[in-house]
């Protein structure tokens, strides 16, 4: 579980710069969800951002490691702030 952590923490990290990463393993499912800070998603509709997020798994992760990644949900650093003070 840590190396597959490791490895999204890896890909997501070279493609969405100066991101936070938060990710926790689901158990016993043996699954991965989490959420993705970035900036660059400022002016992106969630839907879009999902698919920017997809497009990169889908490229980087085989089918076995795709299918262990529940959701990562995407945020701008503005969005997580006014959640955390809600």
């Amino acid at each position: 579980m840590e190396e597959m952590i490791e490895k999204l923490k890896r890909v997501l990290s070279a493609h969405f710069a100066d991101s936070v990463l938060e990710l926790d393993p689901i158990i016993p499912d043996e699954k991965i969800s989490g959420s993705l800070l970035w900036q660059g998603f400022e002016e992106a509709e969630q839907l879009d951002r999902q698919r920017q997020v997809s497009r990169v798994l889908r490229d980087e992760l085989t089918p076995d490691e795709r299918r262990r990644v529940s959701i990562i949900f995407t945020f701008t650093p503005e969005e997580a702030a006014v959640m955390r003070e809600g």
